[in-house]
């Protein structure tokens, strides 16, 4: 049974890291005795390439615990927030929504 980050609704393609996470519900990849990094840049960059200095790596699936570079994609930090934060925004709406009305948005 995959873990799934709290309060994220993953697509049934995610690919959910296991243990260990950092407490937002990134997976953390131990690299040696004192270097660890969040799981889901590891990947991007073996399988994709590197993420340039001034960018990170937005989950466009919405669930932090999700590492399939398919489910990534570089951007601002500036445009990551505001993704992160519309989606926030638009599941506190459709919550209190009936559900013919969830349907529309």
């Amino acid at each position: 049974m995959p873990q799934y980050a709290p309060n994220a609704k993953p697509r049934p393609d995610c690919w959910n890291w296991g243990e260990p996470r950092f407490p937002q519900g990134y997976g953390i990849l131990r690299l040696d005795e004192r270097h660890f990094t969040a799981a889901h840049k590891w990947v991007y960059e073996q399988l994709i390439g590197e993420v340039p200095d001034g960018f990170e790596l937005d989950h466009l699936c919405r669930n932090r615990n999700c590492i399939n570079p398919d489910h990534l994609e570089v951007v601002t930090h500036r445009v990551n927030s505001i993704r992160g934060f519309d989606a926030v925004l638009k599941e506190r709406y459709t919550r209190q929504l009936p559900e013919r009305e969830q349907a529309a948005v």
